[in-house]
C-alpha cells in the first residue's frame, strides 16, 4: 500500500516538474499537484487533503521562483476545503469532476493573486491569463487523475487511509 502512495506522489511530482520545466503544454503548464490534492481530498477527507496539500505545496514552492510559501498555503486550504465539503460534492461523473477542478483552479488563481498582491503591492496581468489557461488544462486532466486514483487502488476503501 505505501509503495503505491509513494509511487503515485513521485509520479505527480515528476509530471509537475516536467510539464513546467520542459514546457510540455506550451507556455503554461497544468497544476498536477492541485488536481491530485483535490481528488485525494474528495476520496480521503480534509486531513489527507491538508497533509498532501502542505507537502506538495512545499515541492511546488521549491520548484518555482515566485512567492515562496504561497503554494503551500493555498494547497493546504484547498485540501482542507474540498475534504471538508466533499459530502456536498458529487464527483461520480466526469462532468462534475471537471466542473469542480475548473472552480478550484480559478479559486487557486484568485488566492495566489491576492497573496501576490499583498506581498508585492502589484499583480502582473499576464499571470492572470496564465491562471485562466491553467484552469482549462486542469479541467481537461481532472478525469485522468480521478481515474488513476480509482485504478491504482488509492480510493478510501482499499488504501486503509481514510479520514472524516
Amino acid at each position: 500500500m505505501q509503495k503505491r502512495w509513494i509511487g503515485f506522489l513521485a509520479l505527480i511530482c515528476v509530471l509537475q516538474w516536467l510539464s513546467g520545466y520542459y514546457k510540455l503544454f506550451g507556455e503554461t503548464s497544468p497544476q498536477w499537484c492541485l488536481i491530485f490534492i483535490t481528488a485525494l481530498a474528495i476520496h480521503h477527507g480534509s486531513l489527507a487533503g491538508e497533509l498532501f496539500g502542505f507537502f506538495l505545496g512545499l515541492f511546488v514552492d521549491v520548484l518555482s521562483v515566485q512567492l515562496f510559501g504561497g503554494h503551500c498555503l493555498i494547497f493546504t486550504w484547498v485540501g482542507y476545503g474540498v475534504g471538508r465539503f466533499k459530502r456536498q460534492i458529487d464527483v461520480s461523473r466526469t462532468l462534475s469532476q471537471m466542473v469542480l477542478l475548473f472552480v478550484i483552479s480559478l479559486i487557486y488563481g484568485m488566492l495566489f493573486a491576492l497573496i501576490y498582491l499583498i506581498s508585492f503591492h502589484s499583480f502582473p496581468l499576464a499571470m492572470a491569463r496564465t491562471f485562466v489557461i491553467q484552469a482549462f488544462y486542469n479541467t481537461l486532466l481532472a478525469p485522468l487523475v480521478f481515474y488513476w486514483i480509482e485504478k491504482f487502488g488509492l480510493n478510501s476503501e482499499s488504501s486503509g487511509l481514510h479520514y472524516p
